[in-house]
């Protein structure tokens, strides 16, 4: 399997508590939870706020 390294800054939300977590490019493959320290994330957009 490749190995993703993110260049800027992204979002991951975590798949059990639904915590959105913002990743930076010093933590390439680091997709924990910071809420419920699980591995069970995907990459997101940012949420968008109305102006």
């Amino acid at each position: 399997m490749a190995c993703v390294c993110w260049s800027v800054q992204g979002w991951i939300v975590c798949n059990d508590c639904w915590d959105t977590t913002r990743v930076y490019p010093g933590m390439a493959g680091q997709r924990k939870c910071c809420h419920c320290q699980s591995y069970n994330t995907c990459r997101v957009a940012p949420s968008v706020l109305p102006a």
